[in-house]
């Protein structure tokens, strides 16, 4: 849709492009959604008031996770199937058996959110669909 908005630098008017979102969870019980993140560069410093060191952290977890490899990422997924579950599940057992160097200054929400990053396409769509 095309709608006259305020440019805030030059305080005027000018016509944009904007795609209107509905309410995803209209008529549904249940919905499975998840949190892509988009761009192979997540985060700049300088820009909406990042700091240098967060966009650099942030550049840290790009080169880390699938931003680097096919331009996106997984953040997360509300109502996972169970099968996913156990996948991250397994990966936090794994970690905590072996003993892993840092795996009391880690905890498990930073493990599964790493894994659930650094998923392929091809990885999280098929627990998704």
């Amino acid at each position: 849709v095309r709608l006259q908005c305020v440019n805030p630098q030059e305080d005027a008017l000018e016509l944009r492009s904007l795609l209107l979102l509905q309410n995803l969870r209209l008529g549904f019980q249940k919905l499975r959604l998840v949190d892509v993140k988009l761009g192979a560069e997540t985060s700049i410093p300088c820009w909406k008031g990042k700091s240098r060191l967060h966009a650099w952290k942030n550049a840290c977890v790009d080169q880390r996770t699938n931003s680097a490899l096919e331009g996106f990422r997984l953040e997360g997924m509300e109502l996972p199937p169970r099968a996913l579950e156990e996948h991250v599940q397994a990966v936090i057992d794994t970690r905590n058996r072996r003993g892993f160097p840092g795996s009391k200054l880690v905890g498990a929400k930073q493990v599964t959110r790493f894994t659930l990053q650094r998923f392929r396409a091809h990885e999280f769509l098929n627990y998704w669909l």
